[in-house]
This record gives C-alpha cells, structure tokens and sequence, in this order.
C-alpha cells in the first residue's frame, strides 16, 4: 500500500505582537458591518417594546418617544461596551507583546500559528477575508469568524484572499 504523507503547509510570513496591538485588535470589532446591523435590531425591538408599554399605559405619544430614544442609546452603549469588553479578554491573551504568529499558503489551504494552535483551514472553506481595522476577518465554514493581524497577509498568494 502507497501514499504520500499529507503535510501542512509550510509558515512563510511570521509576525510578533507588539504593545497596543491586544487593544487596536478590539476596537477592530468596531468597523464590523455585522455587529452595527445587530445592535440596530436589537435596539430598535427593545427601544420600541419599551415605548409601546409607555404609550399603552396611558403616557402618551411625546413619553413614548422619548423612551424610545433613551432606551435606543442606552442599549447601543450597553452593547458596544460589552461587546469591547468580550474581544478585549480573549485578544489581550494571544495578543500581547512579544507573542509569536506565523501563516503560510499552499494550492488548497491556509495554516495560521497562534499562540494557542496551529490551524489549517482549506481554501473552499473561506467564505470571505475582509480587513477591519488591525485585522482581516476570515468567515470560514462551518459559522466560523476567525481575526487574524493583517501583517500575516503579506504573501501574495494570501492577500489574494482578501475580498
């Protein structure tokens, strides 16, 4: 019986975290389009669940709105701040200075070395690759967001990648 060993690709680019890059990492999340559609609906059905329940008690229409803009404010703040806090924990681990990353490319896959793991991910898996801020954000099947630092996107056969 004959096969030929299957062998991960081979890291090209490597990168080390510097200071401040757990932090520029966070506020990365900031520019993704997916989570400002999320808070909008969110928001929007809880700010307006709270002004029905004022115009239906007897409030009026001028209270109703008022709360709904109050409570609309309220929640997006909320959210942003526990969204910050929830990529902070995590980043701050993988992302501080002095870690090492590694990614490399070849015909079929991708490898990606963190401080955690080695993943390999096939190229028919990617969904999308988009820059956010001091990350590309890789939408991988299964419902898979994964932010690596753009500085690993420096080969050529990986910036292709990007959308």
């Amino acid at each position: 019986m004959t096969g030929g060993v299957d062998q991960i690709p081979k890291a090209t680019t490597e990168w080390t975290a510097q200071p401040g890059d757990a932090r520029r990492a966070t506020l990365s999340i900031l520019r993704q389009p997916a989570l400002w559609r999320r808070l909008l609906a969110f928001t929007t059905v809880v700010a307006a669940i709270a002004a029905v329940v004022c115009v239906v008690n007897g409030s009026g229409w001028v209270v109703g709105s008022v709360i709904f803009a109050g409570a609309a404010v309220v929640y997006a703040a909320f959210a942003v701040l526990v969204s910050l806090v929830c990529a902070y924990v995590p980043n701050r681990r993988v992302l501080r200075a002095g870690s090492r990353w590694a990614a490399g490319c070849d015909d079929t896959r991708i490898r990606i070395d963190t401080p955690a793991s080695t993943l390999v991910i096939d190229r028919g898996n990617i969904i999308s690759a988009r820059p956010a801020g001091a990350l590309i954000v890789l939408r991988v099947r299964p419902k898979q967001v994964l932010g690596i630092p753009t500085a690993l996107f420096a080969d050529p056969a990986l910036q292709s990648l990007i959308d």
